[in-house]
């Protein structure tokens, strides 16, 4: 059976592309939503509300104190040396941390605090402060179960957004800046 246009246009070919067009756009939805639920199950348990103080000393000695950050928005950042999007971050982190305060967590299974140490020379992340979690203490106590994985913490110490996976310098940047916007 042969179909004819009218010569006066076509509208069966303007339907398909509409169908075609409409069917993109719930895929594209369908899949925001399912990464959406996705990252929503992997941050179930994340830490929230009053950021937990943190009393130990970092990769150089030096005591730190949860506490000492307060006034400014923080970048919290638990990463891992066998984690490739951690790697990925890296540069991202220098930049954030040129105009926003930056702790980061090297976690347990990063490996012994020389292989972290030689690790963090390797890559030249020389001027981050960095705390060792040995016992992985921090990472239960913040309900860390993804690599990595940032909290962006207010001046007075709140927990204001979390995030696992890989985020963009961009993404931190806005967030750092709303809740300083919000402090403010």
């Amino acid at each position: 059976m042969n179909t004819q246009y009218p010569s006066s246009g076509n509208p069966a070919p303007k339907k398909t592309k509409r169908k075609k067009y409409l069917s993109w756009f719930l895929e594209i939805i369908l899949v925001i939503v399912i990464l959406l639920g996705i990252r929503t199950w992997q941050q179930h348990g994340m830490m929230s509300g009053q950021a937990p103080e943190i009393l130990l000393e970092d990769i150089s000695g030096h005591q730190v104190k949860l506490s000492d950050y307060q006034g400014k928005p923080l970048l919290l950042h638990f990463w891992a040396t066998w984690c490739k999007f951690c790697e990925f971050e890296e540069s991202w982190i220098n930049e954030i941390e040129k105009d926003w305060q930056v702790l980061s967590i090297a976690t347990l299974s990063s490996g012994s605090e020389a292989e972290i140490r030689d690790y963090m020379q390797r890559h030249n992340i020389t001027h981050w402060q960095t705390i060792i979690d040995k016992d992985n203490r921090l990472a239960a106590q913040y309900g860390i179960t993804v690599m990595p994985s940032t909290f962006v913490i207010d001046s007075k110490g709140e927990i204001r957004f979390k995030e696992v996976g890989l985020t963009t310098p961009w993404g931190w940047k806005l967030r750092l800046w709303l809740t300083d916007l919000i402090d403010g």
